[in-house]
């Protein structure tokens, strides 16, 4: 496998279909434990490069645009508390216009490797309101003028967040540079969760569930102790008894061990062992596959998720449509699901 080039299963095209079922998946499992994905180098390093550039040039913005600061004196400012304070915003913006976790291929963006923005930015594209029976005003699936100047507006703010100086507070060793005035913050979560109104979407796209109560401990208070007490809190809450804990699961893990992009070619024997290379293809054999790899776990999940997105696709299609589901078409929904 080289830079640029994949490493694809050793098959014929041509044929690859007249080879009988069983013996075909077992040639394409032990592939996949000896390649995984099989994807280029350069896939790896896009990611390396993107988390390089994305460290350099918000601590260059940091440092730079906040009086007291000059980036050129790394001891004056790496424990700055204004400093993390701005890198958090960083992160907020470059998350909220996509250049940020979802950018790059590993998310099925190519050409361009965003698309949060380009869409975001524009009037009629689709949108996605949480409550649309229940909240005013937040009816309808397509962007307007109000959704992308809202839109337009955060990330403005965002910007000009970045450009603010600091201002001393209760608890602050002295001779600091200070930390952010705290409307700023109140200003952002009121237009966050507005847009979240409108469209949930932008609102999961810049992390809020983290960042806005961060943010609002900022604003309201009263010393530095308890803004620093507070923020852990809230990550360490959001990250470990959230997000971590959701994924302690059986299938979630034989995921992990599957999805690789470039571990050494020694990683699947040890994964899966010499059982599927010495067996005879048999039912047996397949079954043991399937359950290494987490395969019926996680396409049965990934089945219902498709069956209830469709669902939500078709019925969205129709109301535009105006046509009227019939019980027969919502009692076949009923039985895939089940």
């Amino acid at each position: 496998m080289g830079y640029r080039t994949a490493d694809l299963p050793p098959v014929d095209l041509d044929e690859f279909p007249k080879i009988p079922f069983l013996p075909r998946m077992k040639l394409l499992q032990l592939h996949w434990v000896e390649a995984g994905f099989g994807t280029p180098k350069q896939t790896a390093m896009f990611y390396v490069w993107k988390i390089f550039f994305f460290a350099l040039f918000g601590l260059i913005v940091a440092a730079s645009f906040t009086a007291g600061l000059e980036f050129n004196d790394i001891g004056g400012w790496w424990d700055e508390p204004i400093l993390y304070q701005k890198l958090m915003i960083w992160t907020v913006l470059m998350e909220i216009l996509g250049l940020a976790a979802t950018c790059g291929p590993m998310a099925f963006h190519f050409d361009p490797p965003i698309g949060q923005s380009l869409y975001w930015w524009q009037n009629d594209t689709l949108r996605i309101p949480p409550y649309p029976n229940h909240v005013p005003l937040t009816k309808g699936n397509r962007r307007t003028p109000w959704d992308t100047g809202l839109y337009k507006l955060i990330v403005f703010w965002l910007v000009m967040m970045l450009f603010l100086s600091g201002e001393q507070i209760p608890g602050l060793p002295e001779g600091t540079a200070g930390v952010m005035p705290r409307w700023p913050f109140v200003v952002y979560a009121v237009l966050i969760c507005l847009m979240g109104l409108r469209d949930k979407c932008v609102f999961l796209a810049s992390r809020a569930e983290q960042y806005v109560p961060t943010m609002l401990a900022f604003a309201f208070f009263p010393s530095w102790v308890d803004m620093v007490v507070a923020a852990k809190i809230f990550i360490v809450i959001d990250e470990i008894f959230t997000s971590a804990y959701s994924k302690l699961k059986e299938y979630t893990f034989k995921k992990i061990s599957n999805d690789r992009m470039q571990y050494p070619k020694f990683y699947g024997p040890l994964t899966y062992g010499s059982y599927i290379g010495d067996k005879p293809i048999d039912t047996e054999t397949m079954n043991y596959i399937i359950e290494k790899t987490g395969m019926h776990d996680f396409y049965l999940e990934v089945m219902k998720i498709r069956i209830e997105e469709d669902k939500k696709i078709i019925k969205l299609i129709a109301d535009e449509l105006k046509v009227d589901l019939t019980l027969s078409q919502k009692n076949s929904w009923s039985k895939m699901a089940d």
